[in-house]
């Protein structure tokens, strides 16, 4: 009973995204071709605000309740051309610069009257290869955050299950007691019968977490890049600790290939 948009500063038909959103019954898109050619300033299309400002007309002039939207935002992508200076390191300006527009952005929402039936959830799509020094198959490199805020929001915590993307899902629908059997991947972290757990995958290879260690895989060269570790849960936003140790149970690679190859057949029977 959601109406749906999807908002973009750049062209989603970049990686077929387009096709994807499309495919899950969106059809009101907002991509570059729709802002005035003056907003256009970046390499990959509008910068945040704009599409932050497009964002709020959007929701001023919704007719329709309840509704869903979503926003990729743009700006933290090389080349990280933004208008502000804070850092002199580009990646971490450009970071700044998108949280100054959505800090923006959720003022303006704040002073709504429907403030109190929000919902605003915020995720990366995939983490930043930063610190520099953080290898591509590493678990630090594959954690991200998500932050739930809103008027729905009534008293704060924080959650240090260890979860993943396939996961919200399960999480927001299980709050709005919405049936989530289509998204066979996804389990909500409130149940008390969760078993954390995290797949992660990079260029031809696969990871596991889970708070007993993790473990990940390259199928190119068919070896093992992380061995067991003990995995040390932070209980606040920083990234966990963890110290490998000891030799990896194989059931932790069985089951990272099992779903793998599970997640395959699936894709191959739609």
């Amino acid at each position: 009973g959601y109406s749906a948009s999807f908002l973009h500063g750049g062209d989603l038909n970049f990686a077929n995204i387009r096709s994807f959103i499309v495919s899950q019954g969106i059809t009101d898109i907002t991509m570059d071709k729709d802002f005035p050619v003056k907003e256009l300033l970046t390499k990959w299309g509008a910068r945040d605000e704009v599409v932050f400002r497009g964002l709020l007309e959007q929701i001023e002039s919704e007719t329709k309740e309840p509704y869903f939207k979503a926003f990729l935002t743009l700006s933290s992508h090389e080349p990280f051309d933004v208008p502000t200076v804070r850092f002199d390191d580009p990646y971490l300006n450009s970071v700044f610069y998108t949280d100054s527009c959505l800090g923006a952005f959720v003022d303006e929402m704040k002073k709504r009257p429907d403030w109190e039936n929000t919902l605003i959830v915020m995720v990366p799509d995939h983490n930043m290869r930063y610190p520099y020094t953080i290898e591509y198959f590493s678990p630090e490199r594959h954690h991200i955050f998500m932050l739930c805020i809103g008027g729905t929001v009534k008293n704060p915590m924080i959650v240090d299950k260890i979860c993943s993307q396939t996961d919200i899902a399960s999480i927001l629908l299980s709050r709005l007691s919405i049936p989530d059997d289509e998204f066979i991947f996804s389990r909500n972290v409130f149940s008390p019968d969760y078993n954390e757990f995290a797949f992660y995958d990079f260029p031809n290879g696969f990871g596991v977490v889970t708070p007993e260690g993790n473990v990940a895989f390259d199928c190119n060269a068919g070896e093992k890049l992380l061995k067991w570790g003990e995995v040390k849960m932070e209980t606040d936003f920083n990234f966990h600790t963890i110290s490998r140790v000891g030799e990896e149970p194989d059931s932790l690679f069985v089951k990272g290939k099992a779903y793998l190859q599970y997640l395959y057949k699936v894709i191959d029977g739609l």
